[in-house]
């Protein structure tokens, strides 16, 4: 009986640790700029903060290229769940593969789903942060990118989560 016990014991403590593990993967945009120093940090504010060359993709599916003036584009924004298709459209292949962040907005009610599929012409990408609204989405995308996680193309990609309120929006 004791055997058992341990078994079951040993059985928890390993599948916690793995689902515990999963989660410290997957951080906040704050929890990593307090991890970073000197001009990793840098580098990271601005492409999240100030005005790098960028894509945005807003929820009405317009797209514009901001601070571009005909430089690299540095920084992806997808505005709405509908709208990540358009990543795989190779109109804009040149843009993704040059991109460095790639953020994706979800909405209230939107649930988060992606594949790799998604990503194909992403060669540099350095980070990607979803930005939610609802506290309950946070598990599903904690496990969407760790299954994502999994995958050669996304081993040295950071991923990173950012609670957001209803309606915040960066002024562009």
């Amino acid at each position: 009986m004791k055997n058992i016990l341990y078994i079951a014991l040993f059985f928890a403590l390993c599948f916690g640790s793995k689902a515990q593990a999963q989660n410290n993967l997957i951080k906040t945009v704050n929890e990593e700029l307090e991890l970073l120093q000197g001009e990793a940090r840098e580098k990271l504010d601005f492409l999240l903060y100030s005005t790098p060359p960028k894509l945005f993709i807003d929820d009405d599916g317009s797209i514009d290229y901001i601070w571009n003036q005909n430089r690299v584009v540095e920084s992806v924004e997808v505005f709405g769940k509908s709208q990540f298709a358009l990543l795989t459209d190779a109109a804009y292949a040149a843009d993704f593969r040059s991109a460095k962040v790639l953020t994706l907005r979800l909405y209230n009610n939107e649930v988060f789903e992606v594949s790799e599929i998604l990503f194909n012409y992403f060669e540099v990408l350095t980070y990607v942060i979803i930005q939610y609204e609802s506290g309950s989405a946070k598990q599903t995308i904690v496990n969407q990118l760790s299954r994502l996680k999994q995958v050669e193309k996304f081993r040295n990609v950071t991923f990173l989560l950012d609670k957001i309120n209803k309606g915040d929006d960066y002024d562009e």
